[in-house]
């Protein structure tokens, strides 16, 4: 704090955001994230960061900009850092239980009326009524789990030659379909080498994170404590695989 200023300090990081190492233009087919243990670390660092910022501070936060681009994946390690908290909301609370996670939370609202953010990532209460909270935020994450798993952007248009014309193509609205075949969904570039039971959790946590009604979507703290215990899975199944993490490639480009 320097007088009526505020400023946020952080060290550099060398690496890449999220969203250039799940999809990159100048090497069409190819991740550096080839491996299931690095994106479900990315994931389980992220939620442990929006955890901190909704529960383990005096003052809570919304980041209100969760996205893949605002997240780094620093080398060598493959670890994820949040950033992009320029226009991070500082909210007045409001206290409720939410009995279906097992726990009494604050749950703090933005009077802001200004829609900001990127298309695929606004929860649908925040684009309607203009104010966000805590659930505006697993929002967003439960779509950037989407993105881990398959690779694919939030929203995508796909030109269709029969009926020419652009059809919108979204990770939340696809989920819907997604059944016990999840190798069909699962991004490729993964090759099949991943634990299917880990998979199958991720993809139930980040269904309820997108639930339309955010009463429904769990809170920052469960999420972290859910994605901890699948990230330790999967942890012991690449001991047990004896994958070669030793290996790794640049993130820069090429």
């Amino acid at each position: 704090m320097d007088g009526t200023h505020m400023y946020l300090v952080h060290e550099f990081e060398t690496g890449a955001d999220l969203s250039k190492c799940l999809r990159n233009s100048k090497l069409i087919g190819f991740s550096v994230l080839s491996k299931w243990i690095y994106r479900i670390r990315i994931a389980a660092d992220i939620a442990k960061a929006l955890e901190y910022l909704h529960h383990d501070i005096p003052i809570r936060y919304v980041h209100k900009h969760v996205k893949s681009s605002s997240i780094i994946v620093t080398e060598p390690d493959y670890r994820a850092k949040l950033t992009h908290f320029g226009s991070f909301v500082l909210t007045d609370e409001s206290h409720f239980s939410d009995t279906r996670y097992g726990e009494i939370c604050e749950l703090r609202k933005s009077g802001s009326r200004k829609i900001s953010g990127t298309q695929g990532y606004l929860a649908p209460e925040y684009v309607t009524n203009g104010v966000v909270t805590g659930k505006s935020d697993v929002f967003a994450f439960g779509v950037v789990l989407l993105e881990i798993l398959t690779g694919e952007e939030p929203v995508r248009f796909v030109y269709e030659e029969r009926e020419k014309v652009y059809k919108k193509i979204s990770l939340v609205e696809s989920l819907g379909g997604v059944s016990e075949v999840l190798r069909n969904w699962v991004d490729e570039r993964l090759k099949d080498s991943y634990p299917l039971d880990c998979v199958r959790r991720v993809v139930e946590i980040a269904r309820v994170c997108v639930d339309l009604d955010p009463q429904k979507r769990p809170f920052m703290r469960w999420v972290s404590n859910e994605l901890s215990k699948v990230l330790l899975r999967s942890e012991k199944w690449a001991k047990e695989m004896g994958l070669n993490e030793n290996m790794t490639v640049s993130l820069a480009g090429r």
